[in-house]
């Protein structure tokens, strides 16, 4: 967002300004958004893998953008947790220009005979 001041001044001593200042603020619509497309997936144990989808969801890159993914462990009694259930991603860069509105990402998942709580 960028923003400016407007400033009231007078010579005329019989004049009171209060307030004598305002700001304008332009909000950017421009901004590009990237997302999960869809954010909710569902995959068996015994597929080994599942690949996610990161997209430009809105607006058009007018420059090179990146995007960092990581993964971290669910929440609760079911819970998917790194290692045992699927492979951890610390940082992976995702780069979008132009002429990249998608990326898809592998995750591999890990096919144990554990009986888990659903």
């Amino acid at each position: 967002d960028e923003d400016f001041t407007l400033i009231l001044t007078t010579t005329d001593g019989s004049v009171n300004l209060n307030p004598d200042e305002a700001v304008v603020t332009i909000i950017d619509d421009d901004r590009v958004v990237i997302g999960f497309d869809p954010d909710l997936y569902t995959v068996s144990e015994n597929d080994l893998e599942v690949f996610l989808t990161v997209r430009v969801l809105q607006g058009t890159l007018e420059r090179p953008a990146v995007v960092n993914l990581s993964t971290a462990n669910g929440f609760g009694i079911s819970a998917a947790v790194a290692t045992d259930d699927y492979t951890a991603i610390a940082s992976l860069p995702l780069m979008f220009d132009g002429n990249d509105t998608s990326q898809t990402v592998r995750i591999i998942i890990t096919n144990d005979s554990i009986v888990e709580f659903t």
